[in-house]
Protein backbone atom coordinates (compact mmCIF):
# COMPACT_ATOMS: atom_id res chain seq x y z
CA UNK A 1 0.00 0.00 0.00
CA UNK A 2 1.76 3.49 -0.86
CA UNK A 3 1.07 5.62 1.63
CA UNK A 4 -0.58 9.15 1.92
CA UNK A 5 1.83 12.03 2.64
CA UNK A 6 1.85 13.70 5.69
CA UNK A 7 3.47 16.96 7.23
CA UNK A 8 4.67 17.82 10.57
CA UNK A 9 2.76 19.68 12.23
CA UNK A 10 3.56 20.57 16.10
CA UNK A 11 5.62 19.36 18.72
CA UNK A 12 4.48 19.44 22.37
CA UNK A 13 7.07 19.86 25.15
CA UNK A 14 6.86 18.31 28.80
CA UNK A 15 7.32 21.71 31.09
CA UNK A 16 8.99 21.56 34.48
CA UNK A 17 7.84 24.97 35.38
CA UNK A 18 4.76 25.83 32.80
CA UNK A 19 4.51 29.44 33.96
CA UNK A 20 8.43 30.64 33.02
CA UNK A 21 8.44 28.19 29.46
CA UNK A 22 5.06 30.13 28.64
CA UNK A 23 6.50 33.31 29.63
CA UNK A 24 9.95 32.25 27.85
CA UNK A 25 8.05 31.23 24.68
CA UNK A 26 5.31 34.28 24.66
CA UNK A 27 7.66 37.38 25.89
CA UNK A 28 11.31 36.32 24.64
CA UNK A 29 10.44 34.12 21.16
CA UNK A 30 7.31 36.23 20.47
CA UNK A 31 4.99 33.44 20.04
CA UNK A 32 1.34 34.31 20.42
CA UNK A 33 -1.35 32.01 23.32
CA UNK A 34 -4.01 30.85 21.11
CA UNK A 35 -5.53 28.62 23.87
CA UNK A 36 -4.70 27.43 27.52
CA UNK A 37 -6.66 24.97 29.90
CA UNK A 38 -6.64 21.77 31.54
CA UNK A 39 -6.93 18.49 30.53
CA UNK A 40 -6.24 15.02 31.82
CA UNK A 41 -4.93 16.79 34.99
CA UNK A 42 -2.35 18.49 33.13
CA UNK A 43 -1.82 22.31 32.46
CA UNK A 44 -1.59 23.16 28.83
CA UNK A 45 -0.67 25.68 26.27
CA UNK A 46 -1.09 26.18 22.76
CA UNK A 47 1.36 28.54 21.24
CA UNK A 48 2.35 29.55 17.48
CA UNK A 49 4.39 32.27 15.72
CA UNK A 50 1.56 32.56 13.32
CA UNK A 51 -2.16 32.14 13.87
CA UNK A 52 -3.76 32.98 10.58
CA UNK A 53 -1.51 29.83 9.67
CA UNK A 54 -1.40 27.72 12.60
CA UNK A 55 -3.63 27.35 15.84
CA UNK A 56 -0.39 25.65 17.64
CA UNK A 57 3.26 25.28 16.38
CA UNK A 58 4.28 24.38 20.12
CA UNK A 59 1.98 22.68 22.89
CA UNK A 60 3.31 23.35 26.46
CA UNK A 61 2.29 20.69 29.12
CA UNK A 62 2.64 20.71 32.65
CA UNK A 63 4.20 18.21 35.40
CA UNK A 64 7.45 17.45 33.81
CA UNK A 65 8.55 15.11 36.78
CA UNK A 66 12.78 14.79 37.69
CA UNK A 67 15.95 15.64 35.43
CA UNK A 68 15.92 12.34 33.64
CA UNK A 69 12.41 12.78 32.16
CA UNK A 70 12.60 13.23 28.75
CA UNK A 71 10.80 16.64 27.29
CA UNK A 72 8.75 15.26 24.11
CA UNK A 73 5.46 14.70 24.99
CA UNK A 74 4.43 14.17 21.18
CA UNK A 75 5.17 14.85 17.50
CA UNK A 76 2.13 15.61 15.37
CA UNK A 77 1.93 14.66 11.30
CA UNK A 78 -0.99 16.42 9.49
CA UNK A 79 -2.91 14.20 6.37
CA UNK A 80 -4.69 16.19 4.32
CA UNK A 81 -8.28 13.98 4.03
CA UNK A 82 -9.79 11.39 6.46
CA UNK A 83 -9.40 8.67 3.94
CA UNK A 84 -5.48 9.36 4.75
CA UNK A 85 -6.33 9.39 8.03
CA UNK A 86 -8.21 5.94 7.70
CA UNK A 87 -5.20 4.23 5.97
CA UNK A 88 -2.87 5.52 8.02
CA UNK A 89 -4.86 3.89 11.49
CA UNK A 90 -5.38 0.98 9.17
CA UNK A 91 -1.67 0.71 8.21
CA UNK A 92 -0.59 0.86 11.93
CA UNK A 93 -3.38 -1.93 12.94
CA UNK A 94 -1.83 -3.88 10.33
CA UNK A 95 1.49 -3.50 11.36
CA UNK A 96 0.95 -3.89 15.14
CA UNK A 97 2.20 -0.97 16.09
CA UNK A 98 1.73 0.00 19.68
CA UNK A 99 -0.47 2.56 21.75
CA UNK A 100 -2.92 3.24 19.03
CA UNK A 101 -5.47 5.59 20.30
CA UNK A 102 -8.27 7.31 18.56
CA UNK A 103 -8.89 11.31 20.22
CA UNK A 104 -10.89 14.38 19.26
CA UNK A 105 -9.84 17.65 19.93
CA UNK A 106 -12.96 19.12 18.06
CA UNK A 107 -10.21 20.81 16.06
CA UNK A 108 -8.27 17.69 15.08
CA UNK A 109 -9.37 13.96 14.70
CA UNK A 110 -6.47 11.95 15.89
CA UNK A 111 -4.44 8.84 15.88
CA UNK A 112 -1.92 8.58 18.49
CA UNK A 113 0.32 5.51 18.20
CA UNK A 114 3.94 4.74 19.97
CA UNK A 115 7.30 3.92 18.87
CA UNK A 116 9.39 1.07 19.29
CA UNK A 117 11.43 3.27 21.72
CA UNK A 118 8.26 4.40 23.23
CA UNK A 119 7.44 8.18 21.70
CA UNK A 120 4.37 9.28 21.45
CA UNK A 121 3.31 9.96 17.71
CA UNK A 122 0.41 11.27 16.13
CA UNK A 123 -1.52 11.31 12.88
CA UNK A 124 -4.05 13.66 12.41
CA UNK A 125 -6.87 15.44 10.11
CA UNK A 126 -7.43 19.10 10.65
CA UNK A 127 -11.51 19.39 10.76
CA UNK A 128 -12.99 23.06 9.77
CA UNK A 129 -13.94 24.21 13.36
CA UNK A 130 -12.47 25.91 16.58
CA UNK A 131 -13.21 25.22 20.17
CA UNK A 132 -11.16 26.07 22.97
CA UNK A 133 -8.55 23.98 23.91
CA UNK A 134 -7.33 21.70 25.71
CA UNK A 135 -9.99 19.08 24.43
CA UNK A 136 -9.27 15.55 24.85
CA UNK A 137 -12.10 13.13 24.01
CA UNK A 138 -11.93 9.13 22.97
CA UNK A 139 -12.73 9.62 19.10
CA UNK A 140 -16.34 7.90 18.14
CA UNK A 141 -16.60 8.08 14.62
CA UNK A 142 -15.85 5.56 11.84
CA UNK A 143 -12.90 6.72 10.23
CA UNK A 144 -14.01 5.09 6.69
CA UNK A 145 -17.31 7.12 6.41
CA UNK A 146 -17.62 10.27 4.42
CA UNK A 147 -15.11 13.40 5.26
CA UNK A 148 -18.49 15.37 5.52
CA UNK A 149 -20.66 13.00 7.08
CA UNK A 150 -17.90 12.86 9.73
CA UNK A 151 -17.32 16.68 10.37
CA UNK A 152 -21.41 16.79 10.50
CA UNK A 153 -21.05 14.78 13.86
CA UNK A 154 -18.14 16.58 15.01
CA UNK A 155 -20.10 19.52 14.54
CA UNK A 156 -22.60 18.17 16.16
CA UNK A 157 -21.28 17.18 19.10
CA UNK A 158 -19.50 20.26 19.71
CA UNK A 159 -21.72 23.20 18.59
CA UNK A 160 -23.00 23.95 22.02
CA UNK A 161 -19.78 24.93 23.33
CA UNK A 162 -19.19 28.27 23.62
CA UNK A 163 -16.29 29.26 22.15
CA UNK A 164 -17.30 27.25 18.77
CA UNK A 165 -16.71 28.92 15.44
CA UNK A 166 -15.10 28.00 11.73
CA UNK A 167 -11.57 27.83 12.42
CA UNK A 168 -11.38 30.35 9.60
CA UNK A 169 -12.97 32.85 11.42
CA UNK A 170 -10.83 32.21 14.60
CA UNK A 171 -7.85 32.89 12.33
CA UNK A 172 -9.05 36.24 11.03
CA UNK A 173 -10.42 37.31 14.40
CA UNK A 174 -6.99 36.38 15.86
CA UNK A 175 -4.65 37.96 13.26
CA UNK A 176 -6.36 41.59 13.56
CA UNK A 177 -5.83 41.23 16.93
CA UNK A 178 -2.46 40.33 17.11
CA UNK A 179 -2.08 43.20 14.65
CA UNK A 180 -4.04 46.10 16.60
CA UNK A 181 -7.51 45.50 14.85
Amino acid sequence: MTQPRAYLSHVVLFCHDFDAMLKFYTEEIGFHLSDIGEARGQQMAFITLDPSLEHHQVALVGGRKGSDAGALHHLAFGVRTLQELHERHEHLKARNVPGIELWTHASMLSVYYRDIENNRLEFFLETPFYVKQPIAAQLDVDLSASQESVFRQIEDKYKDEPSFDLMSNWKARTALQRNGG
